[in-house]
């Protein structure tokens, strides 16, 4: 094993060990973005410290949506994954539902066979 190799597993092992930190700490954030009270993007998985985090949610956010990061705040609760997971499946049946209202009933007759 090469001092160059032994470099780079020692940095592979250190990232690793902090991103488990991180996620055992429950720095583990994500945002949704809304358009007309649907939602129309969503990312998660950011982990670290808060403002590192704010930083790289920035870089995601389409141009438009980049100055939102300043008026974001950690909650100290937030919801169960299973909650949040919930939360989801409800806002795509809405989407589905309203879906559905506005197709025409030709439209919807001819998917369903």
């Amino acid at each position: 094993m090469t001092g160059a190799i032994r470099q780079k597993a020692d940095a592979l092992m250190r990232s690793e060990v902090a991103a488990y930190d991180s996620y055992l700490r429950g720095e583990c954030y994500g945002f949704e973005l809304y358009k007309n009270g649907e939602l129309s993007d969503s990312c998660w998985g950011f982990m670290g410290n808060f403002c590192d985090v704010l930083k790289d949610m920035a870089e995601y956010l389409p141009d438009e949506c980049k100055g939102m990061v300043d008026h974001l705040e950690e909650q100290e609760r937030p919801a169960t994954i299973i909650k949040t997971l919930l939360k989801h499946a409800k806002i795509q049946v809405d989407q589905a539902a309203k879906a559905f209202e506005h197709a025409s009933r030709q439209q919807v007759l001819g998917e369903s066979r």
